[in-house]
């Protein structure tokens, strides 16, 4: 009697076992399950939103969008957003202490911390110092910057540096549209801007053609306007800084008063980004 009680007992005890296995089993496959359907229609919710995100930053229903919306839009639809530097003084940034204080650099950080498309955000600066517009054009730089297929060109016009050689205003002409032509040309589905130079000491001195800096300038400045060039005026956005802000020009140049130094590059910083940022 006793064995047949032990094994009534043993027998229940195996049966509490495999009927509480199976209880727990199914708990844990009915939550593993809810889990699952949890995660697909989160992941639904995100592929929602990001087909409303693409609708919406679609540059040919948006043609008045921000270049950094633009840069969101190749992002989502390429899952990569490049940015190509190209020019002379203005992109080499020479007069700054260190990487982290050029003005491209500021720019880099900004623009990854602003979205979460552009976290991923290549800039590529192939700017070389005393390039001038004709370096520009024959030094093969402009092949380098079209194999890249960026979608965003930020060129510099390398004024500062025709000014400096003497190249004259016709030659700078021809170069600058050769250069844009030959962007645009290779790099049909990619946004271009063309910056001015920035505001330089002795500005008023004449070059061995007898030109002023400011004939560079307003020579580039009609050039820009008059092809539809989208274009950011450097130099008079950075002289409004410097009025506004009551700094003297001397305080953002190096001491050769041609290079911007560390606060000069905060400016230009500041500058470019409001321009990539504004609904055009």
């Amino acid at each position: 009697m006793k064995k047949f009680i032990v094994f009534l007992v043993a027998l229940m005890c195996i049966g509490v076992i495999f009927f509480g296995y199976k209880y727990w089993g199914n708990i844990e496959a009915a939550a593993e399950k809810e889990g699952r359907l949890a995660i697909e229609k989160i992941n639904k919710k995100e592929r929602i939103e990001k087909e409303l995100l693409i609708d919406r930053l679609n540059p040919e229903t948006n043609q008045t969008q921000s270049f950094i919306d633009f840069l969101r839009y190749r992002f989502l639809t390429k899952n990569k957003a490049v940015i190509s530097i190209i020019g002379g003084n203005i992109g080499a940034s020479t007069g700054a202490s260190t990487l982290s204080n050029t003005w491209t650099e500021q720019l880099f950080e900004k623009l990854q911390a602003d979205s979460e498309e552009l976290e991923a955000l290549q800039i590529v600066n192939y700017s070389s110092e005393g390039y001038s517009t004709s370096d520009l054009l024959n030094g093969g730089k402009i092949d380098l910057v079209i194999k890249d297929q960026p979608d965003l060109v930020i060129l510099g016009s390398s004024l500062i540096n025709n000014y400096s050689q003497s190249i004259s205003l016709e030659q700078t002409t021809s170069n600058l549209k050769n250069i844009m032509s030959k962007l645009q040309t290779g790099l049909p589905n990619s946004k271009i801007v063309i910056m001015s130079p920035y505001p330089i000491g002795n500005s008023k001195n004449k070059n061995s053609l007898g030109l002023s800096y400011f004939d560079y300038l307003n020579h580039s400045s009609k050039l820009f306007s008059q092809n539809k060039w989208d274009s950011i005026d450097v130099f008079k956005e950075i002289e409004n800084q410097l009025t506004d802000r009551n700094i003297l020009l001397v305080d953002i140049l190096a001491n050769d008063y041609i290079h911007l130094n560390d606060k000069g590059n905060i400016l230009l910083y500041e500058v470019v980004y409001k321009y990539l940022n504004h609904l055009r």
